[in-house]
């Protein structure tokens, strides 16, 4: 488990804005992977990343995260560890070796866009082109930094294998080599003089290098070496490690800082392709004082000494004269005389009970704890959490509310209505975050909601559709339901310009849920230039049928886009308006194909018997080079959505009639009406479809069977 720290109001007012930065960072990433960099969207969100860093940089100092398995850490916590988004985001990252990335005040939205570019190219091109660090410079990027680690470069090769001169490649200089090229990134000279260095000056370089970067990663860091040398010595044997290598190994983890040496003693003796042998040659090697101190702070933290450690420590309680160095680091553990006493080997089952001695060794021997013990753990765990706080604090401020009259409560109230609300939205719980807008909709509080519900909520709203996905729209559509106005323009503007089909859909449906709110909002915009967004705004009008909406649309039936006409028109047929029948007709008998075809889609809404006669009118037409497939095929659709019993002979006559020239096309419309016949009077096409059946060969008659099957009462 990776370390947390208590969370105050001022650490919950970082998060929120590493949060918010971060939000904005992916957002911008999203954007320039769909759109042309000129694009306004783009633009729009790299300023607005840009706006959302500043507050990071307030004292100056770098903004750094780390990542980690588990996401983004920012200052030893996950970061919004509930939005898959981030996580998504550290893998991404951590793809290209980065284990910490810093942005400093000096950051220019042209380096945030160049460093996503960078983000959004294949892994394996960044790295064949030098890595990460690399393509950082080459576009001259300095304002972000980043601390990269790759593993790979200590996985055993042949190399430590004999040569054909009989001898083999010197470990430590392998080893030299290999965190040289992983871990610094330096001129030649400077190399040149690491490669020369002692090992205590490389390991104190080392510790300079990975200093401050987050826990969970300097951890892996560390058991990526430890391993290293575990796998040294598994794959030559402790006989095949010279006393030199040895004593440069030692040398090297003394050299490290105090926190890395007790970190890597304990990964060397907990890895999995450790040798005893080699663990005990090297730890008898590490100077006294900095084994005892690594021991203390295992102590200090916790955590369980390894079993090896213990026989040693056993050993040396037993065997070794005290001396003052000893005595001290033995008292300041506590008392030292039993501190020695439960350290020698023939006291551990004087005060260990056997029982619960092979309870402890199965801990240890597995690092788990029992299920039963995990899960009541768990359970425990839940009631300290920060989160769970704030939720006992909702509960209570409903409960004064409830109690208590509106002029009664004061304004403590409401500023903690106030941050409860922010911190559910900063955390993804938008199921708490509906009950506590709900009560700040309260009419005791309505002079405040403007204030709150602000165009920086809402944005944060909307952009969590994008960043959280399907899983969290139901929740975030329940929001914009109840806090309503405030939404209605923003959600017209991202459904004009969102290309993500699922997306658009959900912003369609939350202006749906808005009803009254979206009328004049969508009146003001039917002077759009865009021929879509006037078409979505018809469409959003479809509910209201008063006077001013009906004269709004009706001047649109002389729009030069077709699938703007075709809504209008609908529109109107749908509220009876006098004058489209007119229109229609005209539209009918007009010569632009694509106006024709968008009025005989439609033609369906009127009950005119003289738009049955101008559809079954173009029934007949066509010509030598064109037969018309796709309207006769709509006119046959139209007529069935009529249903009247006046078209069936036209139908029937086309049916057993041939054509010599577009025969195929001929057939094909044929097998539209046969599927159309069942939208008609049952008792009227039955003996038509029957008839079909008996004569239309192997291409009508089985169309016309299934037909038969889809009539009311039919027999199979």
């Amino acid at each position: 488990m990776g370390p947390s720290t208590a969370t105050t109001p001022e650490s919950a007012v970082e998060q929120r804005q590493a949060s918010a930065f971060v939000s904005e960072l992916i957002i911008y990433r999203r954007h320039i992977q769909s759109y042309p960099a000129s694009h306004p969207i783009v633009t729009a969100s790299l300023q607005k990343a840009i706006a959302s860093f500043a507050p990071l940089i307030a004292d100056t100092r770098a903004f750094t995260l780390g990542i980690s398995q588990k996401g983004l850490l920012f200052k030893n916590d996950i970061l919004g560890p509930g939005i898959p988004k981030f996580k998504e985001f550290a893998a991404t990252l951590a793809s290209f070796g980065i284990i910490t990335i810093s942005f400093t005040a000096e950051l220019k939205p042209e380096d945030l866009h160049l460093f996503n570019c960078i983000t959004n190219r294949p892994r394996n091109e960044v790295w064949e082109t030098g890595g990460i660090k690399h393509a950082l410079a080459a576009d001259g990027i300095q304002a972000i930094r980043v601390q990269v680690i790759d593993p790979s470069v200590f996985t055993l090769t042949d190399e430590l294998t004999p040569e054909s001169s009989g001898g083999a490649a010197d470990p430590w200089d392998i080893f030299v080599r290999k965190l040289l090229d992983g871990y610094f990134s330096a001129s030649q000279e400077r190399l040149l003089q690491l490669i020369s260095a002692t090992p205590a000056e490389l390991g104190k370089e080392f510790g300079s290098i990975i200093d401050g970067i987050p826990e969970e990663a300097h951890h892996q860091t560390i058991k990526t070496l430890a391993d290293f040398f575990a796998s040294l010595a598994h794959r030559q044997g402790i006989e095949g490690l010279h006393e030199d290598a040895l004593e440069k190994i030692t040398a090297f983890i003394a050299g490290i800082p105090p926190k890395l040496r007790r970190d890597f003693i304990l990964n060397i003796c907990n890895s999995t392709d450790t040798m005893a042998g080699f663990s005990e040659e090297l730890l008898q090697r590490i100077p006294g004082d900095a084994f005892l101190e690594a021991m203390q702070s295992v102590a200090t933290h916790g955590e369980n000494i390894p079993e090896m450690v213990l026989k040693l420590m056993q050993r040396l309680s037993a065997q070794s004269e005290s001396t003052p160095d000893l005595d001290a680091a033995i008292t300041n553990a506590g008392s030292g005389e039993k501190v020695r006493l439960l350290l020698k080997e023939s006291a551990v089952e004087k005060f260990v009970p056997p029982a619960y001695r092979k309870t402890l060794m199965s801990i240890l021997a597995t690092d788990t704890l029992p299920v039963k013990s995990m899960e009541a753990l768990s359970e425990l765990q839940k009631t300290l959490g920060y989160h769970h706080l704030e939720a006992k604090t909702g509960d209570i401020i409903s409960e004064i509310i409830r109690q208590i009259p509106a002029a009664e409560r004061g304004d403590g109230i409401r500023t903690n209505l106030m941050a409860l609300a922010s911190h559910y939205l900063c955390n993804g719980d938008f199921h708490s975050l509906e009950r506590i807008c709900r009560i700040i909709l309260d009419e005791a509080y309505t002079k405040q909601c403007a204030a709150f519900f602000d165009p920086g909520f809402v944005q944060e709203i909307l952009d969590a559709a994008s960043l959280l996905g399907r899983e969290k729209y139901q929740d975030i559509r329940s929001i914009i339901s109840i806090v309503g106005q405030p939404f209605v323009v923003p959600l017209m503007e991202r459904l004009f310009a969102e290309e993500n089909r699922s997306l658009r859909r959900f912003w369609f449906d939350c202006l749906g849920d808005l009803g009254e709110m979206v009328r004049n909002a969508a009146l003001e915009r039917l002077n759009d230039e865009r021929w879509f967004v006037v078409r979505n705004l018809i469409i959003m009008l479809d509910s209201f049928g008063d006077q001013e909406v009906q004269r709004q649309v009706r001047r649109l039936v002389g729009h030069s886009h077709p699938k703007v006409r075709k809504e209008a028109l609908k529109y109107l047929l749908h509220y009876q308006d006098p004058m489209v029948d007119s229109q229609l007709l005209q539209d009918l008998d007009s010569n632009d194909p694509a106006r024709r075809l968008a009025a005989v889609q439609i033609a369906e809404m009127s009950s005119n018997p003289e738009v049955l006669q101008k559809l079954l009118a173009i029934l007949d037409s066509g010509s030598i080079t064109d037969y018309g497939l796709e309207i006769k095929s709509a006119v046959v659709q139209a007529l069935a959505g009529i249903g009247n019993a006046q078209a069936l002979p036209k139908l029937k006559e086309i049916l057993f009639s041939g054509k010599f020239l577009h025969s195929g096309k001929h057939t094909q419309l044929k097998i539209v009406i046969i599927r159309s016949l069942p939208r008609f009077p049952a008792a009227l096409v039955r003996p038509l479809l029957e008839e079909i059946c008996a004569t239309g060969g192997e291409t009508l008659s089985p169309v016309a069977a299934e037909a038969l099957k889809g009539l009311q009462g039919a027999v199979p």
